[in-house]
């Protein structure tokens, strides 16, 4: 580039400032202080007029004429640190004329370039890019996504960017510029830039990004996410002048940046400045001072002061470098003044893994800015330093060299090493409690590294190591680390095969300190190679066991808790009396599903609760791995949650993730949500209650009819009864579940409970191990009907004991023991084999199976296709570290009676299964009944019914009103309606069906009078008291006149009201002979011969037939 004497600039136009997010200025806006020779444009195309360029814009762009995002959409802006070229009005193109600059630049579609864009929404060059999209039959060797951009003849700086997405894939490809292949190389999946020098001489410069000569496949096209076109300008003074002003600070954003940083700046601009007024061109030298003025502006470190929790994001110390503190612990303290000040302690990552220069501690007064106070424990990288380093002398001047060694052997974290030693010491996990007794603060660290010297393994040792100091800040003083409690070998099952597993090691890895109420300090760790948790009581000066580990009494001095369940990464707390223990899985950097713990006595029996997460974030605990608990308030129920997020190729900017703490429910259920940003004020308060509530043995699976309807729920001292509402779904799956529950209110509380399919006919634990959750599921399910397993699992062949042909085929192995739950126990196939379960033996008819999925090493990422009976039920099965149940429904056997489930993989990890079960799912029936005629009363002394039922099952009748049934002999007793039921209860197979019911009268019989003396026309009959009264009356069944005195069931008397204004009429008494009932055949009628009571008074005779029938009289004695 050839730069012509300069001269002022337009008014209005402004410098730009090191182009701090602002893009950089638009060519054809400026004035013509700088000129880029121009050359002759191709033959047919016209030639591009360049702009005049001054040495503001040059250096505010950074000397970029073309910044090609290529494949963006928003191509009218650009992102922080990138800047728009002077030659361009927008970031991406077709190749033809800028509509702003009117110059000529852009991607180039031909006949070996063919590109396509990957979009995506934003500025960032990162995540979009052109691929070549070949048409089928092309010379895979020829493509490429090629550029074309009109400069001046001159020399030009070429950068190609490439940021291929990790599921696309590394391709090698080829670097072409002006027709010249720069370089073979291949992209990777992490951001790769490439520059290279290039000298134009046609006026048009000719990139490309291209296909090796070698090329076969056609999965590996050439790409490219971003091209810039720098000029490589010729320094002038009036150049470097530019800089300096560009890169000046004002007074508001000089406080804006950490004061050294400035300083910094200052110094270079100065020096700048200098070979300015010396009158300098020498151009090397100019240079020079621009790049120490760029570099020092890079430097610059912005000064944040914040008010709010950011989590995942960039957190800055009081002098804007990164914290640098992980793994760590935040530890409330009281100052001189007595006022609350924090402290932060954590693993000093800034050199990467190894190499560590201790742990770092940051003090706060409102947690959320911080203030660096260095280095609370130093690292050691030479034994020299014992002598040399005035640090170490006074620490250890007084050790003996056997003391030192062991300083050295924890401390020496330098990779390079000249002491005999084949791999450095490893500090992992730093946490410091303070002692109100002896005044110290007390660190202990995940102490590890090889056990001996020619040990090259850096996980060899598992010690807990223990320092001491008189300030929060250091310097602590190492003492030694050991290995901690453990239990008999042969006490308890092991976790795992080999000795890294065996119980009486004593490893310690993963760790944290809590200091209960009572002052007494505990150490939680990890231990048998990570499977399972100890806490151990520490000794009054919390710088060793309360007893030695030989003599350590489990329940007393330490817990071993949480066996086999794979866990890391403690973090305690207590609320009201409950502790509380938030872990990790073991997974390495990646992240997985936490899960939390609580007891009511911290070395007494903790009991799993399950991942404090639920939805979204619940699968890698919000992309985070737990380190500590902040106590913020205790007492009302407010704490925070500190969490990691690692990035192992990058720890020293591995993010933190600090999340509220919600306590809720019954006995303080613990949640994490994930806010974008979140303050203190933001915590929510928790008051404690409690459910008093009996749960049954075993619910039905899905069915919350037997559940309590009601539970006491305390809360304030106050005890009330509550109708609660069960969560259906909460007990959808076989096992024991934790059911959810729903106060009026809206609190939730749960409880366990054995949760058992209707209609089980098999119940697999995959593994075949019978815990307790499978057997008591099954002993309840055999009381009901018996199974068709007698066993938790076999390979397939004929059961023992029941007879039917069942089991699993495939190459396997198993995982889990009976201490585990037939969610955790498993089966996993070999080689990428399929798993088939057969069972044999079933009614016809319809099913339900149900599988369980579980992944107890969730990074392997596997899938599995699952088929019953030949027909895909699911494409895609995932497994992660969270347990799920999947129900297939709607399977129908036939005849063969018979259910296969397949089960194969999708990727390249082999599959498992967890458990199965076979139910039949009861159909539908109907009942019939036909309709029933009416009849009259004596004459038909029974009906059959007829009634029957869809599935074949035999149908019950009942009856009620004026009937009885026998089996399906239906017997009128009296006249009047009679109802009869027809219903089937269902079995197995069959739900119960909804009852019929069918009506017919009985019909009455007609009693005909009474005859005179008595009047039955609506008066009251008078008669002498202790009078014999004849009444007279006949009874017809239909037109059948009866004549035995049998048909007349009875003739009562009883006292009587007198309706107001009856008129009466006197009975004439007549002596009739005998007393009582009798046929008059010759008159016709049946005669009662009333001998009236004694008594005057009302009264009223009343003659009831058998069938029910009635007639009456009103009579007054007198």
């Amino acid at each position: 580039m050839h730069v012509l004497p300069p001269h002022a600039a337009p008014a209005g136009a402004q410098p730009g400032r090191r182009g701090r997010g602002r893009a950089g200025l638009v060519a054809a806006g400026l004035g013509a202080a700088l000129a880029l020779t121009t050359a002759a444009a191709p033959p047919a195309v016209a030639a591009s007029t360049f702009p005049a360029l001054t040495p503001e814009a040059l250096v505010a762009a950074d000397f970029t004429l073309y910044f090609a995002n290529a494949g963006a959409t928003d191509t009218g802006g650009v992102a922080a640190g990138d800047h728009l070229g002077l030659y361009q009005s927008r970031t991406d193109q077709r190749l033809g004329e800028d509509p702003g600059t009117r110059t000529r630049w852009g991607y180039v579609v031909d006949a070996t370039s063919n590109p396509v864009p990957r979009t995506a929404a934003g500025l960032e060059k990162t995540a979009t890019l052109l691929y070549d999209d070949e048409p089928a039959g092309s010379s895979l060797p020829s493509r490429r996504v090629a550029y074309a951009f009109d400069v001046p003849a001159g020399s030009y700086d070429v950068t190609f960017g490439f940021a291929v997405p990790s599921a696309w894939g590394s391709r090698t490809v080829t670097a072409v510029t002006e027709g010249a292949v720069r370089e073979q190389f291949a992209t990777g999946t992490t951001p790769l830039a490439k520059t290279y020098a290039v000298d134009v001489s046609d006026g048009t410069l000719d990139v490309a990004v291209g296909s090796p000569a070698n090329r076969t496949g056609r999965d590996a096209d050439p790409l490219v996410s971003w091209v810039v076109v720098k000029a490589k300008p010729t320094w002038t003074p009036e150049l470097l002048a530019a800089r300096i002003a560009d890169a000046t600070l004002t007074a508001t954003e000089r406080a804006g940046y950490a004061d050294d940083s400035v300083a910094d700046l200052d110094a270079a601009l100065a020096a700048a400045q200098r070979l300015l007024d010396a009158g300098s061109t020498d151009a090397v030298a100019l240079a020079a001072a621009s790049d120490a003025v760029v570099r020092a502006t890079a430097a610059l470190r912005p000064v944040v002061t914040y008010d709010s929790f950011r989590p995942g994001q960039p957190w800055l110390d009081d002098q804007g470098r990164v914290i640098n503190a992980h793994g760590g612990q935040v530890v409330p303290a009281t100052d001189a003044a007595g006022e609350r000040i924090w402290y932060w302690y954590g693993e000093d990552r800034s050199k990467g893994y190894y190499d560590s220069p201790g742990v770092h501690v940051y003090s706060s007064r409102d947690l959320y800015n911080w203030t660096d106070e260095g280095l609370a424990l130093r690292a050691m990288s030479s034994q020299d330093q014992f002598a040399s380093d005035p640090y170490f002398s006074a620490l250890y001047g007084g050790y003996t060299d056997a003391q030192r060694e062991v300083v050295w052997r924890d401390l020496s974290t330098n990779r390079v090493r000249t002491d005999g030693w084949a791999a450095p010491a490893i500090l992992e996990r730093p946490k410091v409690i303070y002692n109100e007794v002896t005044e110290k603060w007390v660190m202990w660290v995940h102490s590890d590294g090889p056990a001996t010297k020619d040990q090259t393994s850096t996980y060899a040792r598992a010690e807990a190591g223990v320092a001491v100091a008189d300030s929060p800040t250091g310097p602590f003083r190492w003492i030694d680390s050991y290995r901690l409690n453990r239990v008999p070998s042969g006490s308890v099952p092991w976790c795992g095969t080999g000795s890294a597993f065996d119980p009486a090691g004593g490893m310690a890895r993963d760790m944290n300190l809590f200091v209960d109420t009572d002052g007494t300090g505990y150490i939680i760790y990890s231990s048998e190679e990570n499977r399972t948790m100890y806490i151990s009581k520490l000794n009054s000066d919390y710088t060793y066991l309360s007893a030695t580990p030989e003599t350590a009494v489990q329940g007393v001095d330490f817990v071993r808790t949480l066996p086999c369940a794979q866990r890391e990464a403690p973090a305690m707390m207590k609320q009201d009396g409950t502790y509380y223990l938030v872990t990790s899985g073991a997974t390495g950097w990646d992240p997985n599903p936490a899960r939390y713990a609580t007891a009511t006595s911290i070395l007494g029996t903790w009991t799993d609760r399950g991942n404090p997460i639920t939805g979204a974030g619940a699968e890698n605990t919000f992309r985070s791995q737990s380190t500590s608990i902040i106590p913020i308030d205790p007492a009302r129920g407010k704490f925070v949650y500190m969490g990691d997020r690692w990035t192992p190729d990058d720890l020293s900017n591995a993010p933190y993730v600090w999340l509220p703490v919600t306590l809720s429910g019954e006995a303080g259920d613990l949640s994490l949500t994930n806010p974008a940003e979140w303050d203190l004020g933001d915590l929510p308060t928790y008051e404690p209650w409690d459910v008093a509530v009996t749960m049954p043995d075993h619910v039905t699976l899905g069915d919350t009819a037997g559940l309590p309807a009601q539970v006491q729920v305390t809360s304030g001292g106050t005890t009330t009864t509550q109708a609660v509402r069960w969560d259906a779904a909460s007990i959808g799956a076989p096992g024991v579940r934790t059911a959810r529950a729903t106060l009026p209110d809206g609190r939730t509380f749960s409880r366990s409970v054995l949760v058992v399919p209707a209609g089980l006919r098999y119940a697999v634990n995959a593994g075949g191990t019978a815990t307790a959750d499978w057997t008591a599921l099954v002993g309840v399910a055999q009381a009901d009907r018996p199974l068709l397993n007698s066993a938790p699992e076999q390979p397939l062949g004929t059961d023992p004991v029941t007879g039917a042909r069942w089991g699993f085929t495939g190459a396997s192995g198993t995982e889990g023991t009976a201490l585990g739950t037939i969610d955790t126990t498993l089966r996993w196939a070999r080689d990428k084999q399929p798993l088939v379960y057969t069972f044999t033996g079933l009614d016809a008819g319809t099913y339900t199976v149900r599988a369980g999925w579980y992944d107890p090493w969730p990074q392997a990422n596997r899938a599995a296709r699952v088929s019953i009976n030949g027909k895909v039920v699911d494409e895609q099965q995932l497994f992660t570290a969270t347990p799920v149940a999947d129900a297939y429904p709607g399977v129908v056997v036939g005849a063969d009676g018979t259910i296969t489930v397949t089960v194969a993989p999708t990727r390249s990890p082999d599959i498992q299964v967890s458990w199965l079960t076979v139910e039949q799912v009861p159909q539908a029936q109907t009942v019939s009944l036909e309709p029933l005629g009416d009849v009259l009363f004596g004459e038909t002394a029974s009906v059959e019914a007829v009634a029957s039922s869809s599935s074949g099952l035999p149908v019950t009748l009942t009856a009620e009103g004026a009937c009885t049934v026998e089996g399906t002999t239906v017997t009128p007793t009296r006249a009047g309606t009679c109802t009869v039921t027809a219903t089937q209860a269902g079995d197995h197979g069959w739900l119960a069906a909804a009852p019929v019911s069918r009506s017919f009268e009985v019909r009455p019989w007609t009693i005909v009078g009474f005859a005179a003396p008595v009047d039955m026309g609506g008066v009251v009959n008078t008669a002498r008291a202790g009078s014999t009264v004849p009444v007279r009356f006949e009874v017809l069944q239909g037109d059948l006149e009866l004549v035995d005195p049998a048909v007349v069931a009875s003739v009562t008397v009883a006292r009587a009201a007198v309706p107001g204004g009856t008129p009466t009429d006197e009975v004439e008494a007549v002596g009739t002979g005998a007393t009582g009932l009798r046929y008059d055949a010759a008159a016709g009628h049946f005669v009662h011969t009333w001998r009236t009571p004694s008594t005057p008074g009302t009264y009223r005779l009343t003659v009831t037939t058998q069938d029910g029938s009635t007639l009456g009289a009103l009579f007054r004695l007198r």
